[in-house]
């Protein structure tokens, strides 16, 4: 591979370290060479020589390689797809230069902690995976922990053990429930306080390792594998972390086809249409009610615009006055100005301020974690900038106001596309394989909807699922286990007019899933209902509203619909408790 990259690039190339030039001859993808992806490709190098990162990239190329060799397919998530070298040596299947992606987010001048590289694999595969890693560098390979600290209500349950309370206590308790006399309660409460942050246990992190250049330090061993060091121990030692994710659904798509996921056909007009439609249960990743009406929105023609609406969905960008203006530009042509991206924050930094990429991650990641002082700094620059400009980027408020939401979540754009290629995939399978889809989706999904709608919608693409109590009619199926088999839906779910009122309609349904929203003091409840086969209805009500298992709901509401969604603001309704004495249709 070495031999066929451009003169440039090995003039460059020479002038590094050794292991740089073996790593070279790793690459297995190829590229339109032209002088943007050489100048990238050499920056990234002068980072990784100077930064003294090579082990990392060694360490994931090993793995990515026996991966390979194995045919275990993976996801780059996180902002490693930033990176051409990790484009070339497969590590991910995005293209940063086509995707004008910010490889400040991943590594800059500016960052001495080691690059941080997320793999998903199918969750059936990652304990083969750590077996080879544990036999290949014995003692060698460790995985790290999370440092659990007291909260409120656990630091009141410790206590109240410690004063002979066994008994298991529901999520809203209060002590004075429990303990008759004041000073016991007064004095649980006090010693409790002393608890809330600090160390209560560890936990095992999700999936990142750690191997070593020497044995693991004894000091640091919790048990077996697992070391008591955390994220944030581990980013101030220097060392490489790499982790190793289970992913629910590249399990599910690598069940139903062995292709990877960049191999599926980038525009599909029928995929398109299901994503119109709101058709998105059953897919991992973008199933929720939220997702659903984002896709409505936006209408994804590509993985592309999937990823916009991944990402728009997040937190930091989430904000529905935002959220909702963005719609409503996009689906009328405008342009938005919205911070969606992580990359978007550090491009509007740099021309703003007029720094290097580096320079503005650095504040990025200040408005991320709150630094004040930081933050700060930022504030005068601008200002100072802004007094003495008359470009429109310092007239527009919009983005800089964005700043100061990046606290909460957000997606980087290599992130985002290499779920959106995932999702997108999903989305092929489910039009053109839909026995196939539903197969694997009831094996390896775990949804937030009830369990009911799966096992629906597999039976309606013509799956069959095993089912003890199938002599019993529906009703009485649903009331056992939560759902039932059959052709026909539940009977006596309906959605129709309401007399002669535009827009109100009368609904009887399911609950298929719920969620309670408080903000400013108000309750919202979300609940979404299914009232025939594939037949869903999202009900707004407001106060919070419990719903069990085996919940029906019907009542009178009015149907609006915003940028091709449709919601219903319950007006009235009433709940039909699922038992044998109150169950009438």
């Amino acid at each position: 591979m070495l031999k066929s990259l451009p003169n440039k690039v090995q003039e460059c190339i020479n002038s590094y370290d050794d292991r740089i030039r073996a790593l070279c001859e790793h690459f297995v993808n190829e590229v339109k060479w032209n002088e943007t992806y050489e100048n990238r490709l050499c920056e990234e190098f002068d980072i990784i020589q100077q930064k003294n990162f090579i082990q990392c990239f060694e360490q994931v190329t090993y793995i990515v390689g026996y991966m390979r060799s194995q045919n275990i397919p993976h996801v780059l998530r996180g902002s490693g797809a930033c990176s051409l070298v990790c484009y070339l040596l497969g590590i991910t299947h995005i293209d940063p230069v086509k995707e004008n992606m910010a490889l400040a987010r991943f590594m800059n001048f500016h960052r001495d902690d080691q690059p941080d590289i997320d793999l998903d694999v199918p969750h059936y595969y990652r304990d083969d995976i750590l077996k080879h890693l544990y036999e290949k560098y014995p003692n060698r390979v460790a995985r790290i922990s999370n440092d659990v600290k007291y909260s409120e209500k656990t630091a009141l349950r410790e206590v109240m053990r410690k004063y002979g309370f066994r008994k298991q206590l529901p999520r809203n308790f209060k002590v004075e429930h429990y303990f008759l006399d004041p000073n016991d309660v007064a004095k649980i409460y006090a010693e409790a306080d002393k608890l809330i942050g600090e160390h209560c246990h560890w936990s095992l992190h999700c999936g990142g390792i750690i191997v070593y250049d020497d044995k693991v330090p004894e000091k640091d061993i919790l048990k077996d594998n697992q070391i008591k060091l955390t994220k944030y121990d581990v980013e101030k030692q220097n060392l490489i972390k790499i982790d190793l994710l289970c992913n629910r659904g590249l399990s599910q798509l690598w069940d139903i086809d062995k292709k990877l996921v960049h191999e599926y056909p980038v525009n599909d007009e029928n995929v398109e249409e299901l994503f119109r439609n709101g058709d998105v249960i059953g897919l991992t990743q973008a199933e929720s009610r939220t997702m659903r009406k984002c896709v409505m929105a936006i209408q994804p023609k590509s993985y592309k615009d999937l990823a916009l609406c991944l990402a728009i969905i997040r937190p930091a960008a989430a904000d529905n006055k935002r959220k909702k203006n963005y719609f409503e530009d996009y689906t009328s042509g405008n342009k938005n100005n919205m911070l969606i991206y992580d990359d978007d924050s550090i491009y509007y930094i740099a021309e703003v301020l007029g720094c290097d990429y580096g320079t503005a991650d650095a504040y990025r990641r200040a408005f991320k974690r709150n630094e004040i002082t930081r933050i700060e700094e930022f504030q005068n620059t601008y200002d100072n900038k802004m007094l003495n400009s008359t470009s429109s980027t310092f007239n527009d408020k919009t983005q800089y106001s964005q700043l100061r939401e990046l606290d909460k979540y957000s997606f980087c754009k290599g992130h985002a596309l290499a779920y959106g290629q995932l999702v997108w995939a999903l989305a092929y399978n489910k039009h053109y394989h839909a026995e196939k889809f539903w197969e694997s989706t009831l094996k390896n999904n775990q949804s937030s909807y009830r369990k009911w709608v799966h096992i629906r919608e597999a039976q309606v693409a013509g799956v069959f699922v095993p089912n003890k109590n199938h002599f019993m009619s529906s009703k009485d199926q649903f009331l056992k286990q939560g759902w039932w088999t059959g052709g026909e839906f539940l009977p006596g779910c309906f959605l129709e007019p309401y007399e002669d009122e535009p827009n109100v309609y009368m609904f009887r349904g399911i609950v298929a899933n719920s969620r309670t929203l408080r903000k400013f003091g108000k309750t919202t409840r979300m609940i979404t209902i299914g009232y025939d086969n594939g037949k869903f209805l999202d009900l707004v009500v407001e106060g919070d509203v419990w719903c069990g298992n085996h919940t029906i709901i019907q009542g009178v509401g009015e149907i609006t619909t915003h940028c091709n969604c449709e919601s219903m603001k319950v007006i009235k309704m009433w709940k039909t408790w699922f038992d044998k004495k109150h169950y009438m249709f």
